[in-house]
């Protein structure tokens, strides 16, 4: 299928590092010809029946034809998980004594957990719920559009495998419980069993999710008495086990919550270690990993405005669920777009990790690299940053074990934004904070709207609409309203609804000012965040290899020559990734950062961004790094950063490339397109720079959650004061992020206190300036 003469990729293929079997699964070159489909339209064509009455109930004939699986249903589930080894032996041990009655009680509240626990499928209100949503989701959006060769890939799986398939969603809304649920009813294929968090368990509201398969557990697990609740664990772990056992599909949230941001959270592996332990224990001989992507056009639950400003997070509530069901029906939420992957082994998945030497997710001297920065920029050579870590650094097989369960959730969470689909708000809204800030016509927004999708179709991303630019523009701006002005022409009479489509398109656009709107179109600017991300981070980093800064070039306040050494700007470039990795969903645990890096770097000189010098040698070095980067990657060593000085032995002279130079090309398109990219990451660095400065003036230890709400009250002060560049830059999302990447490269460290933990600057890093060190260091990269 192409688009404006591009060709839309087939998105969700599996990883042919890391299940390379499950790859050469379930696809044949006929299943991206079978296009996509909207789930919500649904006519009598849809039906066995044909005429006047099936057109006015074609709805609930469609519904009552859909096969609800009911023989699949688990039977006996409570009593074989009271009855089995691991929950009778946590019974004796939560019980105070040997004492029988001790026992019967524990047995008793084992009994009320599980039962509060425990879901079903019922095809009545799996076939209700189906109806009622066909007309919810007509009236609130325009379509709901899945991929039919995706779908044909589950379905293929689930009749060959005959195994449990497991699906791992984004989470953006709460909508998401049920969207997934009613796609794969519609489809005739197994409804999931969902895992949801308890603050859902609500009256009435609680028992429909219930009884569509939903099955609450805690949001934290609780400890009693200084010790983790063991029955608890038991419970859930022995309840997820049964079910799989007997065949049933799971629906996990692996990032635990909905995004604040726009962009995904931290991957979580939570309930997938029971998975693996499962297939590890024979409870099952395998399960299918389905990671999904889901995008949509506007965000249900409006915005997360409040809980960016650092406000608590409202409960929720029957009357709150209710009232907002009924907003929603008066509103246009647009598109929504919903990727299947393909699915793929959890057993080959953790075979292939468990063959492989684990890379760390995080260069482990990071900080040794910013305090000793007094080094020039070119030296690269020796840089203690660019040493690999070792191999195997996990110090016993129960270590090792979580880890690969941990990078199971991980490239399941990259997978499944790598295959979201790009939205008509999430273009509008970049180009409105990042290129046209100060305001632009509807008419060149257009064009660069074209411009933009083009460049997000040629990175391997798809969009999930499809029609004319103007009308995708026009639509993207109605669902933008809250954030985004339109102004007035001088003179311009009240009639102005009457202008024609001409007068309307030279109106200026810009984005409303104040921070709540800025903040709302920030989230769905963020959407693009995993598109360019990577490139994003190597234009930030010219500006740190180069000595400068790209926007003064542009404004004729700085030499038009922007040249820098190569081997610095890829030292730049894996500092920036390294220290962002919170917010950039930039590799999947198969890939090294190094490797990631060298190639987004050598993606700008192919492109014709960069000249370089030594231009006869260049292909073939280039070519030998590559291949060695391939070859490292498929077999998930920790590469050595082929500018590192080990890389150079190794490579010999041919591979060294450091002292090569990089010119950038700076005719005023490449100059502008790397300025846009330099302010789509501006929000990010300004923050983790505001959040280093506050860090400088700390003097006393504080909790965690209180260091970072004093770090969000400093970035909305700078917001305040109109001396934030950006004001995204302020959300307690961020706040949050940075303090915690300042924590794990060890700029923080824990300080026991009585019987309290508190975070304070480590020692070693308030000694010699290290502090101004940080703020420097960060702020290099700024726009």
């Amino acid at each position: 299928e192409t688009f404006l003469g591009s060709v839309r990729p087939f998105l969700g293929r599996s990883c042919g590092i890391c299940t390379p079997r499950s790859r050469e699964m379930y696809f044949t070159s006929s299943i991206p010809a079978l296009g996509l489909r909207n789930v919500i339209f649904v006519n009598e064509t849809h039906t066995r029946h044909r005429g006047w009455l099936a057109r006015r109930l074609s709805y609930l004939l469609f519904v009552t034809e859909r096969d609800a699986h009911k023989e699949r249903a688990p039977k006996n589930v409570t009593d074989l998980v009271l009855n089995h080894t691991r929950v009778r032996q946590a019974i004796s041990e939560t019980s105070a004594c040997s004492d029988p009655k001790a026992e019967a009680q524990q047995r008793k509240k084992a009994q009320g957990v599980l039962k509060r626990m425990t879901a079903t499928v019922s095809p009545v209100i799996l076939r209700l719920a189906g109806w009622v949503l066909l007309r919810l989701f007509n009236s609130f959006f325009r379509s709901v559009l899945v991929h039919r060769g995706q779908l044909e890939m589950v379905r293929q799986a689930a009749a060959e495998r005959r195994v449990p398939l497991v699906f791992l969603p984004v989470h953006k809304s709460h909508v998401d419980y049920l969207l997934l649920t009613f796609i794969l009813f519609c489809h005739d294929l197994q409804a999931p069993y969902i895992v949801s968090g308890d603050n859902l368990n609500l009256p009435i509201v609680g028992r429909l999710i219930r009884n569509l398969g939903g099955f609450f557990i805690k949001r934290r697990m609780d400890e009693e008495a200084g010790r983790k609740d063991i029955l608890y664990r038991s419970l859930l772990h022995t309840y997820v086990e049964e079910l799989v056992r007997q065949g049933q599909w799971l629906e996990v949230f692996v990032e635990g919550t909905r995004s604040r941001s726009g962009r995904a959270g931290t991957a979580r592996a939570g309930l997938l270690s029971v998975l693996v332990d499962a297939v590890n224990e024979g409870a099952v001989p395998d399960a299918l990993v389905v990671p999904v992507g889901i995008a949509y056009d506007r965000a249900l639950e409006g915005n997360f405005n409040r809980e960016q400003l650092g406000q608590p997070k409202k409960s929720e509530s029957l009357l709150g669920i209710l009232g907002g069901a009924l907003r929603m029906l008066w509103k246009n939420y647009g598109y929504v777009r919903v990727d299947f992957a393909q699915p793929y082994s959890l057993k080959e998945y953790m075979q292939t990790m468990n063959s492989m030497d684990i890379a760390a997710s995080r260069p482990h001297k990071l900080l040794p690299s910013i305090l000793n920065n007094r080094r020039s920029s070119s030296g690269v050579r020796g840089s203690p940053f660019l040493t690999s870590p070792p191999r195997r650094p996990y110090p016993d097989v129960n270590a090792v074990h979580r880890a690969n369960v941990a990078n199971l959730a991980s490239h399941a969470l990259y997978t499944a934004v790598r295959c979201s689909a790009i939205m008509s708000t999430n273009i509008v809204a970049c180009l409105l904070l990042y290129k046209h800030r100060q305001g632009v016509s509807q008419a060149h927004l257009v064009e660069d709207f074209s411009w933009l999708k083009e460049l997000v179709l040629s990175r391997h991303y798809d969009i999930g609409f499809s029609g004319r630019s103007e009308d995708a523009v026009a639509h993207a701006l109605g669902l933008l309203s809250d954030g985004v002005m339109r102004a007035s022409e001088p003179g311009a009479s009240a009639s102005s609804a009457e202008r024609d489509d001409a007068d309307r398109d030279a109106l200026p656009v810009r984005p409303l000012t104040h921070v709540p709107a800025v903040f709302e179109m920030s989230y769905y600017a963020s959407g693009l965040l995993p598109v360019f991300g990577p490139e994003a981070v190597v234009a930030c980093a010219v500006n740190a290899a180069a000595q400068l800064r790209l926007a003064d070039v542009a404004m004729g306040h700085a030499p038009s020559e922007v040249s820098m050494d190569h081997g610095a700007l890829l030292l730049k470039t894996t500092q920036l990734s390294s220290l962002l990795l919170l917010e950039l969903n930039l590799l999947p645990p198969c890939h090294t950062l190094e490797q990631t890096c060298f190639e987004t770097v050598q993606k700008f000189i192919d492109r014709g961004k960069f000249t370089c010098t030594e231009q006869d040698d260049e292909d073939e070095v280039a070519g030998k790094q590559t291949k060695r980067c391939h070859r490292a990657s498929g077999r998930m060593s920790p590469t050595l950063a082929p500018w590192s000085d080990q890389g150079s032995d190794s490579l010999g002279e041919e591979g060294a490339v450091c002292g090569r130079q990089l010119k950038l090309l700076v005719p005023s398109e490449t100059l502008d397109w790397m300025i846009f990219l330099q302010r789509i990451l501006g929000p990010v660095i300004e923050a983790y720079s505001s959040v280093a400065i506050f860090l400088h003036g700390l003097t006393e230890p504080l909790p965690e959650s209180e260091l970072m709400k004093k770090a969000h009250r400093h970035l909305l002060d700078r917001t305040e004061r109109h001396v934030a560049g950006f004001d995204e830059s302020a959300t307690m999302s961020l706040a949050r992020n940075a303090v915690t990447t300042f924590k794990e490269i060890g700029v923080l460290a824990e300080v026991q206190e009585e019987s309290r933990t508190l975070l304070n600057v480590a020692e070693g890093v308030r000694a010699g300036a290290g502090m101004q060190r940080l703020a420097e260091f960060v702020l290099q990269f700024t726009p």
